[in-house]
């Protein structure tokens, strides 16, 4: 596994509009290595902002998010932001994400919540990516396979295919870039690796478009190792390492926490007016 930057955090940063408490959602993992990843990069956001961070998983482990936002309000904060640690917007920000929200403004009544958006498509994140990429010991590599969580989302799961047309751009057009899923969405890793190969490929880094390890990211390997012992010896395969470790995905949180602390946020769903009924008085 290639190193990732991880720098030291800055001085506690004071955030606008009052904000005194932060909540970090995270999707969840029966992986405790993955489970890990995600709190250590909690303890580092907590050490580089001033408002107290709270954290818990929508599924599959431990701390559930709404016993730990309860926790969180024991506090009575006076300006609560919910922040998604989570890549693309599918149905776990739009839903799951959207009704804690409202949960916590139910349960504090007078907390101001407000809800930020996802990490998205950022260059910070773009250049994460590559540099996993680039620290792949697979040297004159070809192409690059971007493999997403996958989503019955149709928006997230385009947002993966520019992504991949942004890495393009930053490596050039000699080398092809596909993007596939490992679940819920086509085409699937073997898909992308036949494109690939039918193409001209014999060189590919499968690159997981992920935060951090567990089963999918098992699978990706599991898969893309399969379809190479199925009579394709010609073509090589290495594979780079989740980007959630890195600092600069902190410091996208950081700019996302703000946005919502000032009500500047771009994509959110609870603001959507196609969404059910909140308690800003929004219904369907």
């Amino acid at each position: 596994m290639g190193s990732l930057r991880v720098d030291p955090p800055a001085k506690r940063r004071q955030l606008p509009d009052g904000v005194d408490a932060v909540f970090v959602m995270g999707h969840g993992t029966r992986s405790t290595m993955g489970r890990d990843q995600f709190l250590d990069a909690v303890e580092r956001l907590d050490a580089m902002i001033s408002p107290k961070v709270g954290a818990g998983f929508i599924e599959l482990c431990k701390p559930n998010m709404y016993e730990a936002i309860d926790q969180l309000l024991l506090g009575e904060p006076k300006h609560l932001v919910i922040a998604p640690m989570i890549l693309l917007p599918a149905g776990h920000l739009k839903d799951d994400g959207a009704a804690l929200t409202r949960y916590a403004r139910l349960k504090s009544p007078s907390t101001k919540t407000s809800y930020a958006a996802d990490l998205g498509i950022h260059d910070a994140l773009i250049d994460c990516v590559a540099e996993q990429i680039r620290l792949v010991p697979l040297d004159d590599f070809d192409s690059i396979l971007l493999v997403g969580r996958g989503s019955s989302d149709k928006d997230a799961n385009s947002d993966l295919f520019k992504i991949g047309r942004l890495i393009n751009e930053l490596f050039g057009q000699q080398i092809l870039v596909e993007g596939c899923f490992i679940s819920l969405a086509k085409p699937s890793v073997a898909d992308g690796l036949h494109r690939l190969s039918m193409l001209g490929a014999k060189r590919i880094i499968v690159q997981p478009y992920f935060l951090y390890t567990g089963a999918l990211v098992d699978r990706i390997h599991q898969e893309a190792t399969a379809w190479i012992k199925n009579d394709h010896d010609g073509i090589q395969v290495g594979f780079g390492a989740e980007i959630g470790r890195d600092q600069r995905v902190l410091d996208v949180m950081v700019e996302r926490i703000i946005e919502a602390s000032g009500g500047n946020v771009r994509m959110s769903c609870d603001v959507c007016i196609y969404r059910g009924a909140t308690t800003t008085g929004i219904s369907r």
